[in-house]
């Protein structure tokens, strides 16, 4: 059993090879996650897949944050603790993070894809998991969709609020009040997937403004794990469309170039990595694309990080 508030939103259940995926209501409720199981010892997970709202018009997609308080088992089962951490890593970024659209389809409408943004959603399927399963390490991702460095996708103007940069310390990303503890959770190395959703829309932000946002949201990062892990090392990923590749890695690569630190490196996704099949609805991937980022992210790790 699970006690839990889901605040209406999606979890995949997964005991050993068997997973399927719920969508909850709001308030305290117990799930029977298991049913009947036979003699042995089992693998349960019980993963949030859907993100905090949508990043136009919070009606497409606008659950409240859940609440879990923990697993409890009947009589004649005992619960065992998870295995301990060895690896970790921390993932922060926009909607490739989240898993947006990646159960969609290319052929789906920009007002149907965000209508139906809640169902075709699943962050299990996204390359963050996938990277942590690859090489075995617990993952920790702080993902919006929409969200920018210094503008949101929405903008209407070249500089915008509620960016990343202001959500990401945050214990709570809706709760402007909360306060995360860097030393609670410390990653070997942190993953930053920024900058696209600032070049979604016009009025682009100026080369200078955006290389200078970007460069201190890095140095914030940092600094926030400066007392418990000096030099964490940062890998910037950006890029996988020719737009993206001449717009937006250019300029990363400069704010890159302009911090102060012993281990950030730029990894570039070429825009042929991708073809129609690895595309899910609004210009994001779908599980095969993911898989194919997935494993270009994981063998870069793997060269930065002397664990593998």
């Amino acid at each position: 059993m699970a006690d839990l508030d889901g605040g209406g939103n999606k979890f995949r259940i997964t005991i050993n090879d068997s997973t399927r995926v719920i969508t909850t209501s709001r308030g305290k409720q117990t799930l029977d996650l298991w049913g009947t199981l036979p003699e042995g010892e089992h693998l349960v997970s019980l993963m949030k897949v859907t993100e905090a709202g949508s990043f136009i018009v919070p009606f497409f997609m606008n659950q409240t944050p859940g609440e879990f308080w923990g697993f409890t088992v009947t009589e004649g089962l005992k619960l065992l603790p998870p295995e301990p951490e060895k690896r970790r890593i921390g993932f922060i970024g926009d909607s490739a993070m989240t898993g947006f659209g990646v159960m969609g389809k290319p052929i789906m409408s920009f007002w149907s894809s965000l209508w139906n943004m809640l169902g075709l959603e699943d962050s299990s399927m996204a390359y963050p998991r996938l990277v942590g399963e690859a090489l075995s390490a617990s993952v920790h991702v702080q993902a919006w969709s929409g969200r920018g460095v210094v503008k949101n996708a929405a903008g209407l103007f070249r500089r915008g609020q509620g960016t990343m940069p202001e959500l990401w310390n945050r214990r709570l990303a809706t709760d402007v009040d909360s306060v995360w503890d860097f030393s609670e959770w410390v990653p070997d190395l942190v993953v930053v997937g920024l900058g696209h959703n600032d070049f979604y829309n016009r009025p682009f932000p100026e080369a200078s403004d955006f290389i200078a946002g970007y460069a201190g949201a890095l140095n914030l990062i940092r600094q926030s794990y400066q007392q418990v892990k000096p030099d964490m090392p940062l890998l910037l990923v950006c890029g996988g469309s020719d737009r993206k590749n001449t717009l937006v890695c250019p300029l990363i690569k400069k704010a890159a170039e302009a911090l102060s630190a012993s281990v950030v490196e730029v990894l570039i996704i070429p825009p042929d990595l991708f073809s129609s099949e690895d595309m899910g609805s609004l210009d994001h991937l779908n599980a095969r694309g993911h898989t194919k980022l997935a494993g270009l992210v994981s063998h870069k790790i793997s060269q930065m990080l002397s664990w593998l």
